[in-house]
């Protein structure tokens, strides 16, 4: 049970520093004057990369209180739920509902399925320490 315990508080913590640089990319340094084109490439798309693994990592904080018969029903929920978070990232580039961007960005849409897997492989990293324990 200690495992999970440092697990839980790991998720968290890279749950706060992943919002902190969430906010600090978005409202600082993409705001600043920067002229190395690879850095605003990287700021450009930082904050869908640092959203989907937010996501992804914040369903899992609770993960040490499922039982573990229900394991396999909560890995297939949980592959549902990140299609369906993959699904609103991409209508949101397409159909801007909660930024104001005037472009659909396909860099935008590759930085999140990047968050959204490595997301995934915290998971199954995760279950496998747990499913050895």
């Amino acid at each position: 049970m200690k495992k999970d315990f440092k697990t839980k508080h790991l998720l968290i913590i890279i749950l706060i520093i992943g919002l902190i640089l969430f906010v600090l990319t978005k409202y600082y340094f993409r705001k600043l004057n920067i002229e190395n084109d690879s850095i605003k490439f990287f700021l450009g798309i930082a904050p869908n990369f640092i959203a989907a693994l937010i996501i992804s990592i914040s369903l899992l904080v609770g993960y040490d209180k499922i039982k573990t018969d229900k394991l396999t029903q909560f890995d297939r929920y949980f592959k549902l739920i990140l299609i369906g978070i993959l699904i609103l990232f991409i209508i949101e580039e397409y159909f801007p509902i909660f930024s104001n961007s005037k472009t659909t960005d396909l860099f935008d849409i590759l930085a999140s399925i990047i968050g959204l897997i490595i997301g995934y492989s915290i998971y199954l990293m995760i279950r496998k320490k747990r499913l050895l324990v």
